[in-house]
């Protein structure tokens, strides 16, 4: 699902893309997808991805082998029940050390009581301060959303050294095959290989690990701060930038 949809129920058309003259948005993805639905003019949509805190790169990542990670709402829209099929697939078809899957966020009864997730631990809401913890143990985060502007629960874990599996509706920040691997969400197959390649490839996943890290170092606060600045500055230099 195009985040651009999000966007078309009346309510929010009214907010952003309706009394704005200029739009930022945080991927090229979110671009294209408004720009496919016809809701702003291209060359009014500028791209400024998020920052990382510092503080994520402090984070000692001692992955624990097969422990695969999923942040964020357990929600359809976040594709956890994809995930929940392929830790299925991936759990069965293992021959040595059975993958653990770990689920961090917001969860209901009914998909937590859903048989089909029956092999995910959910830990439900939990403190920032024990996701970081997570991170530290860490083997590969799996995020197969269906939609997101953005995703920073993948460059929090890439800061961190970790291998990412990620769906291309968020999955700008990661390079596949380099840090990580992009795939559709909706296809099971592909997300339960990708996981366990990198689970069963223990040089892969430090190779993937330290690449992951050395890319999120291209998205700091600081880095957002300057090319917001270049953009609101273009912006503001623009022929028709005093329209009313």
């Amino acid at each position: 699902m195009p985040y651009a949809r999000l966007l078309k129920s009346e309510k929010l058309r009214r907010g952003p893309c309706d009394i704005s003259d200029e739009l930022v948005v945080p991927t090229q993805a979110v671009k294209q997808d408004i720009v496919d639905e016809g809701l702003f003019p291209e060359d009014r949509i500028h791209v400024v991805p998020y920052g990382i805190s510092e503080s994520f790169f402090e984070i000692e990542n001692r992955p624990i082998e097969g422990q695969v990670l999923f942040v964020g709402s357990c929600t359809l829209v976040k594709g956890i029940h994809y995930l929940a099929m392929a830790a299925s697939q991936i759990i069965r078809d293992a021959s040595g050390r059975q993958p653990h899957f770990i689920a961090a966020g917001g969860v209901t009864d009914l998909v937590r009581k859903n048989p089909l997730c029956s092999s995910l631990q959910f830990l439900g809401r939990v403190p920032r301060g024990r996701v970081n913890k997570l991170y530290e143990n860490a083997d590969v985060l799996v995020f197969p959303t269906l939609s997101d502007s953005f995703g920073a629960v993948i460059l929090e874990a890439m800061a961190a050294g970790i291998p990412v599996v990620a769906s291309p509706h968020c999955a700008e920040i990661v390079e596949h095959g380099v840090s990580g691997f992009v795939v559709e969400p909706r296809d099971t197959e592909a997300l339960a290989r990708a996981v366990s390649t990198i689970i069963n490839d223990r040089a892969l996943r430090e190779k993937m690990g330290a690449a992951a890290r050395l890319r999120a170092r291209e998205y700091t606060w600081e880095k957002h701060g300057a090319t917001l600045t270049r953009t609101l500055q273009s912006i503001q230099q623009r022929p028709d930038a005093a329209r009313g």
